[in-house]
């Protein structure tokens, strides 16, 4: 990174475990690194807070990428702990059987093993048990021989040190405000009120908390609405992804032109354009609009004025207001929350009277939808 910390190769948001082996592998083939934490320290989630086993890959599925990794990944870390001073220790791991059913389920996960190449996994009996572990009280056992555990921090902090060792760096208390790419480089916006601009080829993200509160928001959103009967409605479905992916694209190319121009001036101009494709539309889709104009009633009227000079510009331009002030991926999964106003208004204005099950889908998905917009991180 130079003086004006405004270039950088790569950079890795997130210091826990995953981001920092990465850094120090790139940082052993001469690449340029920043990492860049929220937190006041490294490895502060789930980095830190585990049982810190060396698995084997026992239990994942075969062919899996997990088991995969997890196979090639076991000796390797066992070679770094020993080259670096790493404490650990190869314990292997005893998951025991009480009678003949649960014999079977050992008997599939030795084969599961065997099926991942974890290849030092064999079935003990009570005899050959004991004399491994006096105190444990069982029929059976699959010994892993390969499973360990590692002192998890002394691992991050050797991690910590190749990078920095390289003259790379590790900025904790940072906070990510908003990022795009301009077709050659990516831009990040980097702190809060005296926030600064850092361009990067290439970036690393990890950000699981935005990822499991959209999770959350979408199971809020099926207890919701139930599971709808999809047969034979397929087109209908794919309409409807079609116009998800359009919105979301439309506001991701929106983002920049309202920095440009102003959101309420954007909403006029899209309404100029959108406005009269809307009337072809109409008229192919329904006929001659003229008909409908004229035989519009009272309420119609109202409904109308209320689009048109008060829903669209109050709404419309506040969504452009803020979609210019704060990042994408934490505006759009406010969208989310359309149910729920609508369930309020449902109770409130019509006098309706929803299932529990309705509270309960609103209820998640509230809660989902502030873990992404309160997972900002901390700022110093």
């Amino acid at each position: 990174m130079n003086s004006n910390q405004d270039t950088c190769e790569v950079i890795i948001i997130g210091a826990g475990i995953i981001g920092l082996a990465i850094g120090a592998e790139l940082s052993k083939k001469g690449r340029e690194v920043i990492i860049l934490e929220s937190e006041s320290k490294t490895v502060q989630h789930a980095s830190s807070h585990n049982s810190e086993v060396i698995h084997s890959g026992v239990y994942y599925e075969n062919n899996s990428l997990k088991a995969k990794f997890c196979v090639e990944g076991n000796p390797l870390l066992y070679d770094y702990c020993k080259k670096n001073g790493i404490d650990f220790r190869r314990s292997g791991k005893l998951i025991v059987a009480n009678n003949e059913k649960e014999l079977s389920s050992i008997e599939q996960l030795s084969i599961n093993a065997k099926n991942n190449s974890v290849n030092e996994a064999r079935i003990l009996n009570k005899k050959d048990l004991l004399a491994l572990e006096p105190s444990l009280i069982a029929e059976y056992a699959l010994f892993i021989e390969s499973t360990g555990i590692i002192d998890s921090h002394a691992f991050a902090l050797s991690l910590e040190a190749e990078i920095e060792n390289s003259g790379n760096h590790i900025i904790t208390s940072t906070t990510v405000i908003n990022g795009q790419y301009n077709g050659n480089k990516w831009e990040l916006e980097i702190g809060g009120q005296d926030s600064y601009v850092i361009n990067s080829e290439i970036i690393i993200n990890f950000l699981p908390k935005n990822l499991i509160g959209l999770v959350i928001a979408f199971i809020g959103v099926f207890i919701l609405t139930g599971a709808p009967n999809l047969e034979g409605k397929y087109f209908g479905v794919l309409l409807t992804l079609s116009g998800a992916f359009t919105w979301s694209l439309g506001a991701v190319m929106a983002k920049p032109l309202s920095k440009k121009i102003g959101a309420f001036a954007l909403m006029t101009w899209l309404c100029v354009f959108s406005g009269p494709l809307l009337i072809l539309i109409s008229t192919i889709v329904n006929g001659n609009p003229i008909q409908y104009i004229l035989s519009a009633n009272f309420y119609s009227w109202i409904t109308v004025i209320y689009l048109g000079f008060i829903m669209q510009p109050i709404a419309y331009g506040a969504w452009y207001y803020v979609l210019r002030k704060h990042p994408v991926n934490k505006i759009m999964p406010v969208l989310l929350l359309l149910p729920v106003t609508g369930l309020l208004t449902a109770i409130f204005l019509l006098g309706e009277e929803p299932a529990k099950q309705v509270f309960l889908g609103g209820t998640i998905i509230v809660f989902g939808v502030g873990m992404i917009l309160f997972s900002k991180p901390k700022k110093k």
